[in-house]
């Protein structure tokens, strides 16, 4: 499933299997089971970063907004039945608090847990990108990140020298094989940014984003940040092209934020931490590629955590 030239299409722990996506959406409105509620996911602890944070008040009320957006036009598909179902949740739940403090509220738990019960199968992610998504999958060794392989399951593409006009052929060949993906994760861009103009690049990058969101087969989307080098090939003032990754890393954060994406911030890798890269200054060490999936792995769980009913 999954093959190409270079491209690292191993999963982690399942057969190459064309029905490995499933071809329903029942998945998209459910929450994370009560199981999982608070447990900690051992492959990341200790390298726990916040990555559902917002650089300024913009990027925060830009993304409450399209929530509240979300929430209306979801109420107006239920139709008003519904809605007066939901309206009533509250009052059953209050007056069974008022009978007694030792039940939990069965109607609030019935309308959480239902999601779960018509699904019964798991979240699809795909993690595409340059050769820092080829290393990471090897690195991961079929782990998950520490996530549920009962509740997700994760494909990788990593294609070593990838640009960013390659990524839209090869998002789409991966979809011409598979049903539904709930969350598409992007890390590419770096290896553009020393032979584009930053302009150019960003408003590429906006176009075929937009396109891809448009995608009937795609439930999210979410921007990895393009991570600090201390050697750029190519470039000709590694200073000019780190205020482009900056630019770019900006641009994107809008515009993900203006769609209600998810964006992957890379904050606690640093160029000057050598012992986060390996001698080339480019690729990731053992230890950077640990901060670099544990922040994945923590955007994924927030992420989850994030559907509601």
């Amino acid at each position: 499933m999954w093959e190409g030239d270079g491209c690292n299409t191993e999963f982690g722990g399942y057969d190459n299997n064309y029905e490995f996506f499933p071809a329903h959406r029942q998945w998209y409105n459910q929450r994370i089971p009560g199981w999982a509620v608070g447990q900690e996911f051992p492959y990341w602890d200790g390298y726990r970063v916040p990555s559902l944070h917002f650089r300024n008040r913009e990027e925060e009320e830009s993304w409450l907004q399209w929530r509240r957006e979300r929430t209306q036009r979801q109420e107006e598909e239920a139709g008003p039945s519904t809605r007066r179902e939901k309206e009533a949740y509250p009052a059953n739940t209050r007056v069974q608090k008022e009978d007694t403090s030792t039940q939990r509220p069965i109607v609030a738990i019935a309308a959480k847990e239902a999601p779960m019960e018509r699904c019964g199968s798991a979240v699809n992610i795909l993690v595409i990108g340059h050769s820092f998504i080829f290393w990471a999958k090897k690195h991961a060794a079929g782990q998950q990140l520490g996530l549920p392989k009962e509740h997700m399951k994760l494909a990788w593409q990593g294609w070593r020298g990838m640009r960013w006009e390659q990524l839209k052929g090869r998002f789409y060949n991966a979809l011409h094989r598979v049903n539904f993906v709930h969350l598409v994760i992007i890390h590419t861009g770096g290896n553009d940014l020393t032979s584009k103009k930053t302009p150019a690049l960003i408003e590429n990058m906006r176009a075929d984003l937009s396109e891809m969101l448009e995608n009937r087969k795609v439930g999210g989307l979410a921007w990895s940040d393009i991570i600090q080098r201390s050697n750029w090939r190519g470039a000709i003032s590694p200073k000019g092209v780190e205020k482009a990754r900056k630019k770019v890393n900006r641009a994107m954060h809008k515009f993900m934020c203006s769609f209600g994406k998810g964006i992957i911030r890379h904050d606690n890798i640093r160029s000057k931490q050598h012992q986060f890269f390996r001698e080339d200054g480019v690729h990731l060490s053992s230890e950077g590629l640990d901060l670099f999936l544990g922040n994945i792995g923590s955007f994924i769980q927030e992420w989850w955590k994030s559907q509601e009913v």
